[in-house]
């Protein structure tokens, strides 16, 4: 190697930059020197080249079809940018003192697998088991809570995917939709249908699906829900950098919940991913961020980021027939570090609630605004909603602001033995009475 910082190129970017003419890279600036990175970048960066699509370059930037390449993202609350570099750049800028790491700008997916089988109430038009989000709200004992006043009411949550689609009766409460991908052409709304669920499941009004005549309803009808687009492209995708600029935006918001269905195969250790950088900065501002753990289950070792992430609660799946994790619910140790993860665990397995775009079609063509899916992804918002009614619950009895370390000092007294396929087990309103019983003496 010719550069004099290789501690500077994070391991994940210097295993694949050299295979590539140009690398999509997220940058951090040193202490104190983001204007100065920011404006000597722009002089080496031909951002007018670089457009949202970048086919030319392919296959060498990445393998797959088409890339929404970040020109050029700032992120100014994380000390990070987001742009494209060749090697030999990446090799001089790691040089510059205004710099402190580079890292891959790995590509995101959202974390959902729609076709493994389980038992249900009822059935599809293929004759496919499946239940609903009101069925899992009631195994979680949400219903009683929101009875109860618990509804996650003057508690903020974001979802951060593939945005929501305006106007469907189950989401029409959700308070504003954003885009993190505004350069790429995002706008927020939902082409493919992952977020549109995510949304409806968090805090989702009560609804019934008419083509089955089955009740929908969120966790946490009452909490203040924001949409924030970090991935799309009809697939459903973006980058890394989007991401982080969906994790500031939520930030900006004041949210208490992030909810993240989404993630990747790769786990750096978090001394070098970027992603638990943003993670650590949102549990010190008292924001609880919910990721999913991955699809890429049953072996060992395939927890992604930001899964991954030491202070993210990442979720397994539960099959909420057979009450079992999930097969295909990612298992630790991460990779990186060697924690053990996930943390908590959530129902996952072909759970029905709003939908459209791309999913409703593929998924169920006879219902054009409701599917059964499966994934790490569905228990996400699960747990999601039932962080943000604790978090309601524990502001209103304790006058108290409710921590990730709460959280998860929770479950690791209440729960199980933690274990790499479920975490501390089941999270439920059941659980967080206990807690509330027995560490403080109230009721909830």
């Amino acid at each position: 190697m010719s550069y004099d910082q290789p501690d500077r190129i994070s391991y994940a970017l210097r295993r694949v930059y050299w295979n590539r003419a140009v690398a999509p890279v997220i940058v951090r600036a040193a202490s104190g020197r983001f204007e100065a990175l920011a404006a000597r970048l722009k002089q080496v960066v031909p951002l007018h080249l670089l457009e949202p699509s970048a086919k030319t370059l392919l296959p060498r930037i990445m393998r797959v079809f088409e890339v929404p390449v970040t020109k050029w993202k700032e992120l100014p609350t994380f000390n990070m940018m987001a742009t494209a570099l060749t090697p030999p750049l990446i090799e001089e800028v790691a040089q510059w003192n205004e710099v402190e790491m580079i890292y891959p700008d790995s590509i995101r997916w959202p974390v959902a697998y729609p076709t493994v089988p389980a038992e249900g109430v009822f059935s599809d038009f293929r004759k496919q088991p499946f239940t609903t989000t009101s069925w899992i709200k009631r195994l979680l004992h949400l219903d009683k809570a929101n009875v109860a006043g618990w509804d996650g009411r003057g508690v903020k949550a974001a979802v951060l995917d593939t945005g929501c689609a305006p106007g469907l009766p189950q989401v029409s409460g959700v308070v504003r939709i954003h885009t993190a991908m505004p350069e790429k052409g995002g706008t927020g709304t939902d082409s493919n249908g992952h977020g549109t669920w995510c949304n409806s499941c968090v805090g989702g009004r009560s609804w019934t699906d008419k083509r089955y005549n089955v009740p929908v309803e969120g966790m946490a009808t009452g909490v203040d829900l924001y949409s924030i687009q970090v991935l799309g492209f009809i697939v459903g995708m973006g980058m890394e950098s989007d991401i982080l600029q969906g994790m500031e935006m939520a930030l900006g918001l004041g949210v208490k919940v992030v909810s993240m269905s989404l993630g990747s195969e790769d786990a750096p250790p978090d001394a070098e991913n970027p992603e638990a950088e943003a993670v650590n900065h949102l549990v010190e501002r008292g924001v609880i961020p919910v990721v999913a753990a991955g699809n890429s289950g049953p072996d060992p070792g395939t927890v992604g980021s930001p899964g991954s992430c030491f202070n993210s609660l990442s979720v397994a799946a539960l099959d909420p027939i057979k009450g079992q994790v999930a097969e295909f619910s990612s298992r630790g140790p991460t990779k990186g570090d060697n924690i053990v993860k996930p943390d908590i665990a959530s129902y996952g397995v072909r759970i029905l609630s709003q939908i459209t775009g791309l999913l409703a079609m593929m998924v169920d063509p006879t219902d054009r605004y409701y599917a059964p899916i499966s994934g790490t992804s569905m228990a996400t918002p699960c747990a999601a909603g039932t962080v943000a009614c604790f978090a309601q619950a524990y502001s209103q009895k304790l006058n108290k602001d409710l921590t990730m370390e709460e959280v998860k000092r929770m479950m690791q007294q209440l729960g199980h033995a933690k274990t790499n396929d479920d975490g501390w087990g089941l999270l439920d309103w059941t659980i967080i009475q206990r807690w509330f019983e027995t560490e403080y003496g109230v009721s909830v």
